[in-house]
């Protein structure tokens, strides 16, 4: 299926990487050519979500035909945004995408807000909000995110993820 498809091909590099992610692509878009988008407009959007994925994996990989790989993830991204605008993991994608095809840094930082206003219990918007705020010099902002973002860990139970520790600890350095 194009899910197997894709984490195999996720967890793996160079030409064995592509050959599973255009697998996934294949799959996935042989899935939405036979589904009624209207009719389970959630799983559509779910489709479209990891089409989007394998593709920003695939632009990876494949970097003579990164440009239009993104271009493709991004109107699969945006996709599976309108078919599901309570989805925070639609404008996670899209702020990848966004990120990946040096979009101004206000675009990825409006679909991370749109992630953290979809799901504001959810650590790992905050994380990416973070990473976008400290390359962007901005590092009290970038330490609040991660602070949220811990906290956001703890109260659903989870232990805060190491890379949470480490870019605070990192952030600590440049100020």
């Amino acid at each position: 299926s194009g899910l197997v498809r894709y984490y195999k091909g996720s967890a793996r590099d160079g030409a064995v990487a592509s050959r599973w992610l255009n697998g996934s692509v294949v799959d996935f878009r042989k899935y939405l050519a036979a589904v009624d988008e209207k009719a389970d407009m959630s799983a559509a959007a779910q489709a479209h979500l990891y089409l989007a994925r394998a593709l920003v994996r695939l632009a990876a990989v494949d970097k003579a035909n990164s440009a239009t790989l993104l271009g493709r993830a991004k109107d699969d991204a945006d996709q599976a945004a309108r078919l599901n605008a309570y989805d925070a993991e639609a404008p996670t994608v899209q702020a990848v995408i966004a990120a990946r095809m040096n979009a101004p840094a206000a675009l990825t930082q409006s679909y991370l807000s749109k992630a953290i206003a979809a799901a504001p219990l959810d650590g790992t918007a905050r994380v990416n909000a973070a990473v976008l705020d400290s390359a962007q010099g901005k590092f009290p902002d970038a330490e609040k995110q991660l602070n949220n973002a811990g906290a956001m860990y703890e109260i659903n139970g989870k232990a805060v993820p190491a890379s949470v520790t480490q870019l605070k600890a990192a952030i600590a350095k440049q100020r």
